[in-house]
């Protein structure tokens, strides 16, 4: 009975802490959206209305991290050229990761 008492405190405890963490990350999200650029906010909206938490993917190599369909270099240029780009076959939102961004050394 005391070994149950003990793991509830526990997961309580846990609950709640990730209660804080979700309201934390989506405050920030807020903070972030209300940045993008307008055009860029508009069409994040628009993915993340119709595909939800999946509704961007990050460039593995030269392929959709969502569908893993290749790329071509046009769609990985634009991304270099700092444009907003979506994957033809999933639809998803490109991004490219922090190392390959423009002005790393790319």
């Amino acid at each position: 009975r005391e070994e149950l008492t003990k793991v509830e405190h526990q997961v309580r405890e846990q609950h709640d802490r990730l209660i804080a963490d979700v309201q934390r990350l989506e405050s920030e999200l807020k903070t972030v959206e209300v940045g993008l650029p307008p055009d860029f906010r508009d069409a994040y909206q628009r993915v993340v209305k119709g595909k939800g938490s999946d509704a961007m993917a990050q460039v593995e190599g030269e392929t959709c991290g969502g569908c893993y369909h290749r790329l071509t270099s046009n769609i990985v240029s634009s991304l270099l050229m700092d444009h907003l780009v979506t994957c033809q076959s999933c639809g998803r939102m490109l991004y490219l990761p922090e190392d390959r961004t423009p002005g790393k050394g790319q």
